[in-house]
């Protein structure tokens, strides 16, 4: 047998009509999450309903708890812990589970102003020191080249930054015109045979690549101008 008809219409041009045009009018999705209507025989004779099946126009859809429940609740839990093998079916449960358009809003409107993903430099240094050379999770064995390791420190990366700050970003090489973007730290007394140089902001120097690989080998017969250059952008300084 065929679909009946529905005020002189299929079943499936019944459904092209309504499909997308009705939303859940509970608190928690505004009317912004679409109700799926997969057939007539689905709905009561009253019509498309307004809400979604589970959720409702009470305060319980916007997660607001009077507050004598919340403390009961509170109090129901404390001191209980939930098991690993709870957490595990939870986070099975929520894998692929998309999340209506009032509840991605709410998330976002949580994160506003917040700074995610910003570390002080102590929490930045100990982040460092505790998961670097065997605490790593890449650890080999320490196959890794000693000067290497020591350009990867956090004190490498901070004196790099501070002379990139100084030099406002720019190769300071004279008479460059080159218009890359990749510039790089220049040691002006060598990273290897002056140890006590290598993190000093003094002993650093912004170069572009190009620059940068006319030096190598080369290093003694910059020192003087390059720190010739540092003087003048003291003197600069000094006298605004």
């Amino acid at each position: 047998m065929g679909t009946p008809a529905k005020d002189g219409l299929s079943q499936q041009e019944w459904i092209a009509i309504h499909q997308g045009n009705h939303f859940c009018q509970c608190r928690l999705c505004h009317g912004m999450t679409p109700i799926i209507i997969k057939g007539w025989h689905k709905f009561s004779p009253r019509g498309i309903p307004r809400y979604i099946r589970g959720h409702y126009k009470g305060p319980w859809s916007e997660r607001i708890m009077p507050d004598d429940i919340r403390k009961k609740c509170g109090e129901a839990r404390t001191g209980k812990t939930m098991s690993e093998e709870a957490k595990r079916r939870i986070g099975l449960a929520a894998i692929g589970r998309p999340k209506s358009a009032a509840g991605r809003l709410r998330i976002s409107q949580s994160k506003i102003g917040k700074s995610w993903g910003r570390h002080t430099e102590d929490m930045k240094q100990h982040f460092s020191d505790t998961r670097s050379g065997e605490n790593s999770p890449s650890w080999k064995g320490g196959r890794t080249d000693p000067r290497r390791r020591l350009r990867a420190k956090r004190q490498y990366k901070t004196w790099r930054t501070s002379v990139f700050e100084r030099d406002d970003y720019q190769c300071k090489m004279p008479e460059c015109k080159r218009t890359t973007n990749y510039i790089e730290a220049h040691h002006i007394k060598t990273f290897g045979n002056y140890p006590e140089g290598r993190y000093d902001a003094l002993n650093g120097i912004t170069l572009c690549r190009p620059c940068h690989q006319t030096t190598i080998r080369k290093e003694p017969r910059y020192e003087n101008l390059f720190y010739g250059i540092l003087a003048n952008v003291r003197r600069r300084e000094n006298s605004l």
